[in-house]
C-alpha cells in the first residue's frame, strides 16, 4: 500500500510540474489555456478564472492542460496555439521537460541543504555485520584500520583491494580504538552479492550539509549528470544491439517503494531522477510525445508551411498506440522479468 501511495504522489507530482511549464510559458507567450486539470476522469471541482477552467480530477494519476486551437478540426481564435508564431509554439512545448529538469535541480539541492553530501571519513568502520568474520574477531564500529598484513590503509579503496587480493585466507588487521593500537586476526567470507571474499564491515558514512546557493549550484551538476548517465546507457545499448536499460510502471512503483523505505531523502533524490529521466523521455521524437511537437514545429520552419492537419493526428494516434503497447511489454518485463 505505501508502494502505490508513493508511487500515485509521485508521478502525480511530476506530471503536474511538467503541465505547469507547459501552462506558464503558453499563458506568457499568448497561447490560451481551456484547461489546467489535476488528475484525469470524472471532473470533481473546477473553477473558471481568466479564460482558463482550473479542474480536479478523479483518478490521481498527474494531470494535463488543454492549449486553445490543439485541436485544428474546430474553428481557430487569434490565441489558437496553431496561430501563433513559431517561437511561441516551440518555448511552450519545451517547457514541459525544461520544468522537470528544474525541479530535479531543486530535489537534489533540498537533499544537499538538508541532509548533506556523503564522505568516507577515511578507514573508519561505520557497521559490522553480525554473524561475519569482523563481528567474530571483535571488530567494533568506530574502530580505525591502520594496516592490513603490514600494509598501511589510508583510505576504504584500499581495504576492498586487499581483501580481494588475499581471498579467503586469514590475514592481520590493526586497528585504531580509543586512541589504542589493536591487532585482530579475520578470515574473510563470500558475502552474497559482493564481488569477492570481505570481512563483514562498512564505512562509516558522515553528511556535510551545503548552504542553499551551493546546493543549488551541485544540484545543476546533479540533474546534468543524471541526464548524461541515461543518455550513455540508452547510447551504449543501442551501440551494442542490446535492449535499452528501460522501465515501466510497475518497476518504477517498486523503486518508489524501495526508496521511501530506505528514508525521505532516498526517495527525494529518486524523485529528482525520475524528474530528469521524464524530460528526457518527454524529448524523444515519438508521437504524442513532446520530442515529436518540437520536430513538427523544426519541419514546418523548413518547409514554411504546417504538416497537414490529417498528417499529423495520422503520425499521432499511431505513435500514441505504439507507446501504449511499448508500456504494456515493459510491464510485463517489470513482472516476469523477460523481455
Amino acid at each position: 500500500m505505501i508502494t502505490i501511495v508513493a508511487f500515485l504522489i509521485l508521478i502525480g507530482v511530476l506530471i503536474v510540474i511538467h503541465e505547469g511549464g507547459h501552462f506558464l510559458v503558453a499563458r506568457a507567450s499568448g497561447i490560451g489555456v481551456v484547461e489546467f486539470a489535476v488528475g484525469f476522469g470524472r471532473r470533481l471541482l473546477s473553477v473558471t478564472h481568466r479564460g482558463t477552467r482550473y479542474a480536479i480530477n478523479l483518478l490521481p494519476l498527474g494531470g494535463y492542460v488543454m492549449l486553445a486551437g490543439m485541436d485544428r478540426t474546430v474553428p481557430q481564435t487569434p490565441d489558437s496555439f496553431y496561430l501563433r508564431p513559431l517561437w511561441a509554439r516551440f518555448v511552450t512545448i519545451l517547457a514541459g521537460p525544461v520544468a522537470n529538469y528544474l525541479l530535479a535541480v531543486v530535489l537534489f539541492a533540498w537533499v544537499l541543504a538538508g541532509w548533506g553530501v556523503a564522505t568516507v571519513p577515511g578507514p573508519v568502520i561505520g557497521q559490522v555485520l553480525p554473524g561475519y568474520p569482523a563481528a567474530a574477531a571483535g571488530i567494533r564500529p568506530g574502530d580505525r584500520i591502520l594496516a592490513i598484513d603490514g600494509h598501511r590503509i589510508t583510505s576504504w579503496n584500499q581495504i576492498s583491494v586487499l581483501e580481494g587480493r588475499i581471498g579467503s585466507s586469514p590475514m592481520t588487521v590493526l586497528l585504531e580504538r580509543s586512541g589504542h593500537d589493536l591487532t585482530v586476526t579475520v578470515t574473510p567470507v563470500r558475502i552474497p552479492g559482493a564481488p569477492g571474499p570481505e570481512m563483514g564491515v562498512t564505512a562509516a558514512v558522515r553528511y556535510q550539509r551545503l548552504s542553499p546557493a551551493v546546493a543549488l549550484s551541485q544540484g545543476w551538476t546533479e540533474a546534468w549528470a543524471a541526464i548524461a548517465a541515461t543518455a550513455a546507457a540508452l547510447w551504449g545499448a543501442a551501440a551494442h544491439g542490446a535492449a535499452p536499460p528501460l522501465v515501466g510502471v510497475v518497476g518504477i512503483a517498486s523503486l518508489a517503494g524501495q526508496s521511501l523505505a530506505v528514508g525521505l531523502s532516498q526517495f527525494i533524490f529518486f524523485a529528482g531522477i525520475l524528474s530528469v529521466n521524464l524530460a528526457l523521455f518527454n524529448l524523444l521524437p515519438i508521437p504524442p510525445l513532446d520530442g515529436s511537437r518540437l520536430l513538427f514545429i523544426a519541419v514546418e520552419a523548413i518547409r514554411r508551411r504546417p504538416l497537414s492537419r490529417n498528417l499529423e493526428a495520422a503520425v499521432n494516434a499511431v505513435g500514441f498506440y505504439l507507446l501504449i503497447a511499448a508500456a504494456m511489454v515493459l510491464a510485463v518485463h517489470d513482472v516476469t522479468g523477460r523481455l
